[in-house]
């Protein structure tokens, strides 16, 4: 072992909580800047007595006041901490380990705080009762009836483009406005979903993914609770978002207002909650997959597995990351399925983009006329806020097409780095 380090740091405050869990190994959550993990008694003493006394010394004698460790020396307490906790990334003393390579396409960016935790415990408060078992089947039951009956009188393509030619301006706005609306009422599904297990969220927040706004709700503690507990607080933004579009689909049918809106709402939200169920990008689909599965880490252990099979050739080294025959199974469908997802979308976008280049100078030309011809506010507000649009999603598109390149430009020098000791 290396020369002996008298003291130690963590690199943010510490928050251990008590796990419902039966095995030993997960009795506790500990939560650590980013970083959250499980463990057992031992190594929870060890980070409180770090946190606590920082000096080898005194974190070896806080330890041995249990019975079941007084036999433990101070280099047995420094191994446990240089072998157990130093690996996890939570000292502030692990400057001298290398970061591994990472490319994280999923991550949300200029995170922001829109309802703090009293806000978000107010409305969760409210709205956790859609919990009772009896609510639950009847607003699944009437999203189902609504749906059906939404899809079988009306096509998904044929909504979409008769919003985007008949809408007004002001439609529009309201569009867009009430569609932020469902996307908080998604948070507040998750939120409630944790306070009905005695969860409190911190905050709803919102981000930027690639171009477009995005929102969040911050439960690092669900941890704590079992995964079939974590799999409902997962699943409840989709089943808001699924009352919300069974609202909107009612809107729709009684013409509230004679408004062409609702349809929009309806068709937005609907391929909303699709991308939700996607499980190789980190929406609630992920999280579910991963809850439903035991599988922690579940990118982090997809890339081990693809790069077993790839680049060590081993099937089973492969085998060794998951602890059962179903996991397995389950890691490997989401490792190739995560491969055939990226490179459809890339192929389709990349074939898009292709066939639609040579059109966009006729499309700009067609803006500029109806922008031109147009008689009055509403005419021109509604010809401006199209444009935008249009450019919001081509340079969301060319961001993504951009990332894509990077991730495969990473595969590639991931698989043709030679390995050393310090990777996995």
């Amino acid at each position: 072992m290396s020369a002996t380090i008298s003291s130690y740091k963590l690199i943010d405050n510490l928050r251990i909580e008590e796990t419902d869990f039966e095995v030993s190994n997960k009795k506790f959550l500990v939560l650590c800047g980013k970083k959250q993990f499980y463990c057992g008694f031992l190594i929870k003493e060890v980070l409180q007595a770090i946190d606590n006394y920082s000096s080898v010394e005194k974190i070896h004698f806080h330890i041995t006041q249990f019975p079941a460790y007084q036999k433990l020396t101070p280099q047995d307490v420094e191994k446990i901490i240089e072998t157990k906790i130093k690996p996890l990334g939570v000292l502030d003393s692990d400057d001298d380990i290398k970061q591994k390579i990472s490319y994280d396409t999923d991550s949300i960016k200029t995170q922001k705080t829109l309802l703090n935790e009293e806000k978000t415990y107010f409305l969760a408060s409210i709205f956790k009762y859609f919990y009772k078992r009896w609510a639950v089947v009847v607003l699944i039951l009437m999203g189902v009836f609504a749906h059906l009956f939404y899809f079988s009188s009306h096509s998904l393509m044929e909504e979409k483009s008769k919003v985007w030619i008949e809408a007004s301006a002001i439609e529009y706005i309201l569009i867009y406005f009430l569609v932020i609306v469902i996307f908080i009422f998604h948070e507040i599904g998750h939120a409630s979903a944790a306070l009905h297990f005695g969860i409190r969220t911190p905050r709803v927040g919102y981000g930027f993914y690639l171009v477009y706004p995005v929102f969040f709700t911050e439960i690092s503690e669900a941890w704590k609770l079992q995964p079939k507990k974590r799999m409902i607080i997962n699943f409840g933004g989709i089943y808001f978002q699924w009352i919300a579009g069974s609202i909107f689909i009612f809107l729709d049918h009684i013409s509230l207002f004679s408004l062409k809106i609702w349809s929009g709402i309806v068709v937005i939200n609907f391929v909303r909650l699709l991308y939700s169920f996607v499980p190789f990008m980190k929406a609630d689909g992920y999280w579910i997959f991963s809850d439903g599965f035991g599988l922690t880490n579940l990118r982090k252990k997809s890339n081990q597995f693809l790069a077993a099979i790839f680049k060590s050739f081993s099937f089973t080294k492969a085998k060794e990351i998951t602890e059962t025959k179903r996991q397995h199974y389950a890691l490997t469908f989401f490792s190739f399925g995560t491969i055939l997802f990226f490179s459809f979308w890339f192929t389709v976008l990349g074939l898009l983009i292709l066939k639609l280049t040579p059109m966009l100078p006729t499309v700009v030309v067609s803006f500029y006329e109806k922008f031109r011809t147009s008689t009055d506010i509403s005419q021109y507000l509604k010809v401006s806020l199209q444009s935008v649009l249009l450019c919001i999603t081509l340079l969301g598109v060319s961001i993504f097409i951009i990332r894509m390149v990077g991730l495969i430009r990473f595969a590639v020098h991931f698989l043709l780095k030679k390995d050393n000791k310090n990777q996995i």
